[in-house]
């Protein structure tokens, strides 16, 4: 795994304890882990409930300031139709605290165009309010 990935989940972790918490940690932490649980299931509905109707979500390449669950089940569904079999295959470093979640990840999928299958590494650092996710930044390491 990247190093620099591991840096950034470790200094987030730095400023989570220096806030406060104002979540319980065990609770985002379960959370994060059902979230995961929907994405490798590709459950567009179940998933979309874990989302505010009004909110942004960036992964590489692309911001989308979510106005409905119907644009998130969109953005959704993009992603797996681009790699239907995309699942998230570990998880490292997840940090809660202070309404945010934060985690390195581990995905594997066939990318279209039916070349190998392959393994991508990065980051989701999510702000959880009143049990659904405000904001979402995913990023991807080189």
């Amino acid at each position: 795994m990247p190093r620099r990935l591991e840096l950034i989940v470790v200094c987030l972790a730095l400023c989570f304890a220096q806030t406060g918490c104002h979540s319980d940690p065990t609770r985002l932490e379960a959370f994060a882990t059902r979230w995961r649980a929907l994405f490798n299931a590709h459950d567009v509905a179940g998933l979309t409930k874990l989302y505010a109707d009004h909110g942004a979500f960036s992964t590489p390449g692309m911001v989308y300031f979510v106005r409905s669950p119907t644009e998130m089940q969109g953005v959704l569904k993009g992603l797996w139709d681009a790699a239907p079999d995309m699942r998230i295959s570990a998880v490292h470093y997840l940090v809660a605290a202070n309404d945010q979640i934060a985690f390195v990840w581990e995905i594997t999928r066939t990318p279209p165009m039916g070349t190998a299958p392959s393994k991508a590494f990065g980051a989701t650092f999510m702000t959880v309010k009143d049990g659904v996710i405000q904001e979402q930044l995913n990023v991807t390491a080189r």
